[in-house]
């Protein structure tokens, strides 16, 4: 019999390197798309491949009938509000998103389907300040972002659940994780289109915020491997998920303008409005467990994934002028 795999924000980057690779597995993918996403974005490609259904993400009503419905034995829960400035603008929203989609998820699970495996994607976000580095699974939470806060009690609803009630759900706690697809307003895209837009004469200068900040990047489509190996596991576990590498956001421009030929301090400017006011500075992955356990390490390392980006970005490029 076929496996079923529901998966949740379908159209970000995530969602779309995972139904690649589940229906590149044999699986059969259903997906969710909320109704003011007008298109599939990233997985637009997949369309009849994929059977997608949209009903107001807060009908507690619906996804009761269609998890009920389908009875799908893998859910993965990546839909949420994840740009972190937005998540200051509309805290409210952000909580609504995060928290009360992932509590209706679990909860309709667990009354029609308390068989199915669920995979809720947590953040490196709930560490905030962290008081050790790297973190690992037994690292206390401390998030300072709305955005950090709604995952973290998403995080700590997942365990409560499992603990109550026995269920199959498991969090993976997913450090920063980049691709081509992902949206423009992320600062890697942002360099790596800036970066290909610059090589082509239109635009002289990159405007960043603090390039001290330090991060554990890694490839998203790497990451989504990890996420379907933990629901192949005996048992239900959270797991820190990230390359365990860390770098400066300044390291990641440098290898980005290398990749064309360029010195990226004949280009970037910093604009103090661009830094955040609480700003994690060092979130680094312990990912010791999922080599352990699921044989699982990130394959991608940053300067590959910069190089991919910018490529990817300098064909888009070539693609808008050709057609102006």
């Amino acid at each position: 019999m076929t496996t079923t795999a529901l998966i949740t924000g379908i159209s970000g980057q995530d969602g779309s390197y995972l139904a690649e690779q589940l229906l590149a597995r044999g699986r059969r993918v259903i997906a969710y798309l909320r109704p003011e996403h007008h298109g599939l974005g990233c997985s637009a490609h997949l369309i009849g491949q994929i059977s997608v259904r949209s009903f107001p993400i807060e009908s507690f009503p619906a996804w009761q009938d269609w998890i009920d419905e389908e009875q799908p034995e893998e859910v993965y829960h990546l839909g949420a509000s994840t740009f972190i400035p937005d998540s200051w603008k509309d805290p409210i929203a952000c909580h609504q998103a995060n928290v009360e989609w992932s509590v209706k998820i679990l909860d309709a699970v667990r009354t029609v389907s308390p068989a199915t495996r669920v995979l809720m994607a947590s953040s490196s976000e709930i560490y905030g300040q962290p008081r050790e580095t790297p973190q690992h699974e037994h690292t206390a939470t401390c998030p300072i972002t709305p955005y950090g806060v709604t995952k973290a009690a998403t995080y700590w609803m997942t365990q409560a659940y499992r603990q109550r009630y026995g269920l199959f759900i498991a969090n993976a706690i997913l450090y920063n994780h980049e691709s081509p697809r992902r949206p423009l307003h992320f600062v890697t895209r942002k360099i790596s289109r800036g970066v290909a837009s610059i090589a082509a004469g239109l635009q002289d200068k990159l405007i960043l915020g603090n390039l001290d900040v330090c991060r554990d990047w890694g490839y998203a489509a790497d990451y989504v491997d990890a996420m379907q190996r933990i629901l192949q596991l005996d048992r239900a576990e959270d797991f820190v998920i990230g390359s365990g590498r860390l770098e400066k956001l300044q390291r990641l421009v440098e290898v980005a303008f290398e990749s064309v030929g360029l010195d990226y301090r004949e280009y970037v400017e910093v604009d103090p409005g661009f830094v955040r006011p609480t700003e994690p500075m060092a979130l680094h992955a312990d990912p010791s467990k999922a080599r352990r356990l699921l044989g699982w390490e990130a394959k991608t390392s940053m300067p590959e994934l910069m190089r991919l980006m910018v490529e990817h970005d300098q064909r888009e490029v070539r693609e808008q002028l050709r057609a102006a």
